[in-house]
């Protein structure tokens, strides 16, 4: 099983593009698996950060499908967007869960889009533990703060009560629940719908190992494509109106070439017709004048 990637293009100009896919950062199931996978993780993703930190582009879209991970890299990641003087847009699409759900809020307001028919879950924080009775207090205690920061960061995007967010992470049971994308926004995770193309399947196995609820019949859906180039309707009209001023304007070239073309040649034609003229007119006075001569 591999571990996500986050993509950056675009970094030198004055749009950059990141891709999010797949998990982020080193979930606690996986840090017990391989030593050397969890420091490899650890170097590509503060390779990752750096690069953020570094982006001077004045507009930056953050294109995420991912299930989640790890919420400490998460909250690195949201901070990192947050802190670049850009315009920040995030778009959410597929099955869009956890963690991922942390960096979708470090957008410039009302620019959290997802697509119309993504799925989307948060819930309470969750880790696994071992010890005595006091190392799982401790635990419980981190937990409940780890919560506390997440709903406040949500409620902080949405400009709502962090309560009603503590109250949506802790439906079943704490496990959360899959929302559509219309009950993502009613619930003020994310501001506008945007359309998509392109699907992809979505591997099953993470579902168990995040341990995520059941998605409900009728919930399920296709994942898009992590290369979906994203437009929204906005975007495909205003593409469309470029699009026509710029075939009206090379019609319009074409047009004053041919009639600039076809002046030229009337002039030419013109000076060509005065020339013949006046050289008939020197030939006829040269005809007369050798006539009165000759008389002479």
């Amino acid at each position: 099983m591999e571990l996500g990637k986050i993509e950056i293009r675009n970094e030198a100009s004055g749009e950059a593009v990141i891709d999010i896919e797949g998990i982020i950062g080193l979930p606690e199931w996986w840090q017990f698996e391989d030593d050397d996978t969890r420091v490899s993780t650890w170097a590509g993703f503060k390779s990752a950060l750096d690069k953020i930190k570094s982006i001077s582009a004045q507009k930056v879209t953050v294109n995420i499908r991912s299930l989640g991970g790890d919420t400490n890299h998460a909250l690195a990641i949201h901070d990192e967007l947050k802190q670049l003087n850009s315009e920040v847009t995030t778009n959410c699409y597929g099955y869009v869960a956890s963690a991922a759900t942390i960096i979708a809020q470090a957008a410039s307001k009302g620019n959290r889009k997802i697509s119309s028919n993504v799925l989307y879950l948060v819930h309470q924080a969750w880790t696994y533990s071992a010890g005595n009775i006091a190392d799982f207090q401790n635990t419980i205690q981190l937990l409940e703060k780890t919560n506390d920061v997440v709903s406040a960061l949500y409620a902080s995007a949405s400009g709502r009560e962090k309560e009603s967010f503590a109250e949506l992470m802790g439906r079943q049971n704490g496990n959360g629940e899959w929302l559509t994308a219309q009950e993502a926004i009613d619930n003020g995770l994310a501001d506008t719908t945007v359309d998509f193309a392109g699907t992809s399947s979505m591997d099953a196995s993470l579902m168990s190992k995040f341990r995520y609820p059941e998605i409900p019949k009728g919930k399920a859906i296709e994942v898009q494509s992590p290369n979906t180039v994203i437009v929204t309707k906005d975007e495909e009209e205003s593409r469309q109106e470029e699009e026509r001023k710029r075939l009206a304007d090379e019609v319009a070239e074409k047009e004053r070439l041919e009639a600039e073309q076809k002046s030229k040649a009337e002039a030419e034609a013109k000076i060509q017709a005065e020339t013949i003229l006046r050289e008939n007119e020197l030939l006829n006075m040269n005809i007369n004048a050798t006539i009165v001569l000759s008389k002479l």
